[in-house]
C-alpha cells in the first residue's frame, strides 16, 4: 500500500476523503465528526493529513487536529472492507512520527461510542477513555417552570446577545445565545461561583429557555463535555436530552 502524508488535500483527495466518510457513516450508521480544516492548527506546517491507499483506492485517511502546543485530536476513518488489516496503525505509527518532531505528547482520539470497531482498535494500541462530550437538545414539549424569584434581563456584548439574572439587583449568572445556525445554541453558561449549589442555576436555565420559547425559538441546543457532571445533571433533568455524544480516547506518546 501507498501513503501520503500532507498538510493540503487537493480537490481530488477531499473528494476520496469525503465519499470514504459517508461510506463509513453508511456501513456504521452514524454520524462521526472529521477535521478538515488544516488553517486552524497551532503549527501551520504540520502535515495534518494522512492517507492510505491500495492503488488507486483510499481504504483510510487520519486528520490531526492541534488547538494548542500540549495535545492534539486525531480523527481516523478506515474503509469498511479494509479494516483489520492495519491501515490505521500504519497510519498512526506515521502521525507519531510527527508529533514526535513537533513535541506534542498527547492524543485524544475522536470516537463515537457506537463504533465498537473503533473501541476496539483505540484499546489495541493503549488508548484509555478520558471523557465524553455531547451535544444536548431542549425538548420543547416540555414547558419550562420557573419560580420567578430571579430578574431576567437581556444584554448585547461584542455584537452577541445574552441573558443574566438578579436577585435584588445583585448579579447571579448569564448565559450567550447563538441564533446564527438554524438553532438556539446556549453557551457560557455561569453562575457566580459564591452562588452555586443554592439553586440559581437552575432557575437561570428555565427563565432563558422560557424566554426563548415565548420568542418563538423552539430548536434550543448546547454544548457540553461530560467531565462536568454537575451541568450535566443541571441540563439532563430540566428538559435536554442527547442528540450527539462523541468519546474521546487518551494515547499519551
Amino acid at each position: 500500500m501507498d501513503t501520503v502524508v500532507t498538510g493540503t488535500l487537493t480537490p481530488k483527495q477531499l473528494d476520496e476523503i469525503n465519499n470514504l466518510i459517508n461510506l463509513c457513516k453508511s456501513e456504521d450508521n452514524m454520524e462521526t465528526p472529521v477535521f478538515l480544516e488544516s488553517d486552524m492548527n497551532e503549527f501551520p506546517d504540520f502535515p495534518c493529513f494522512f492517507l492510505i491507499y491500495d492503488g488507486s483506492q483510499l481504504a483510510g485517511f487520519i486528520s490531526v487536529f492541534i488547538p494548542d502546543p500540549f495535545e492534539c485530536e486525531v480523527y481516523a476513518y478506515t474503509r469498511p472492507d479494509y479494516r483489520g488489516k492495519g491501515c490505521f496503525k500504519t497510519l498512526f505509527r506515521m502521525v507519531k512520527e510527527q508529533l514526535d518532531i513537533f513535541d506534542i505528547p498527547t492524543v485524544m482520539f475522536v470516537n463515537c461510542p457506537e463504533s465498537r470497531i473503533g473501541v476496539m482498535a483505540l484499546i489495541s494500541i493503549g488508548a484509555s477513555f478520558h471523557n465524553s462530550d455531547y451535544i444536548l437538545k431542549y425538548d420543547s414539549s416540555q414547558l419550562p417552570v420557573p419560580g420567578h424569584f430571579l430578574n431576567l434581563e437581556p444584554f448585547t456584548e461584542d455584537g452577541v446577545t445574552g441573558y443574566r439574572t438578579f436577585l435584588d439587583g445583585r448579579y447571579i449568572g448569564e448565559c450567550f445565545i447563538d441564533d446564527s445556525l438554524g438553532s438556539s445554541t446556549i453557551y457560557s453558561f455561569e453562575i457566580h461561583p459564591a452562588l452555586r449549589g443554592m439553586g440559581y442555576g437552575r432557575e437561570t436555565l428555565l427563565l432563558v429557555l422560557e424566554e426563548l420559547l415565548a420568542s418563538g425559538r423552539d430548536n434550543i441546543i448546547l454544548h457540553l463535555s461530560g467531565s462536568n457532571k454537575a451541568a450535566y445533571r443541571l441540563y439532563t433533568t430540566n428538559g435536554f436530552q442527547i442528540l450527539h455524544q462523541v468519546d474521546y480516547w487518551e494515547y499519551l506518546c
